[in-house]
């Protein structure tokens, strides 16, 4: 009796949809499914519509498979889009917008500085992890006596404040002002 001729494959991937990427990155496994079963022949294939922050694990093959789809963190503040197409099947990507950095300084208070001067550090940390876009000032009410390290920044940060002597018989006071918080 003679066999029967192995019919070609027809390869299909799933899941065909994929949940909203966070902007920290990830990654999605796809299956490559071949039928009918006992099939032979036929190949698929895989690609992205943008490389820059999609890779693939393996861009075809000829059976059945799996493909790790890899995604970059998303630094930008605005959502970004693409498309991956695995057998000849299109799956749209969203991947969320980085958050805007919101800026704290620490300390909150300093205790009486000397008279003889001297410094206080005061650390600039932004939130929430893996933020991106946002800035922060410094500034002082008085400058003739006080000044700090940096006036400014966009990343979690350090500013030293100096303070010079104090050659006045009388108490001085003076606002310094980091990351919108006196």
């Amino acid at each position: 009796q003679a066999g029967t001729t192995p019919t070609t494959c027809m390869f299909s991937a799933t899941p065909t949809s994929v949940a909203t990427i966070p902007a920290s990155g990830g990654s999605t496994a796809f299956t490559v499914s071949a039928s009918p079963s006992g099939c032979s022949g036929g190949s698929w294939a895989a690609t992205v519509s943008d490389s820059s922050w999609m890779s693939l694990s393996s861009p075809g093959g000829t059976t059945a498979d799996s493909v790790t789809v890899t995604y970059l963190a998303n630094t930008s503040t605005s959502a970004r889009s693409g498309t991956v197409t695995i057998a000849g099947t299109s799956i749209t990507i969203n991947q969320a917008a980085a958050s805007t950095c919101t800026f704290t300084a620490t300390p909150t208070s300093v205790a009486t500085i000397l008279a003889s001067g001297g410094s206080t550090t005061f650390t600039v940390s932004a939130s929430p992890s893996g933020c991106s876009g946002g800035s922060w000032t410094a500034t002082v009410s008085d400058s003739s006596w006080m000044s700090v390290s940096a006036t400014s920044g966009t990343a979690g940060s350090s500013v030293t404040a100096t303070y010079l002597v104090n050659t006045s018989t009388s108490s001085r006071y003076v606002t310094a002002t980091i990351a919108a918080q006196s």
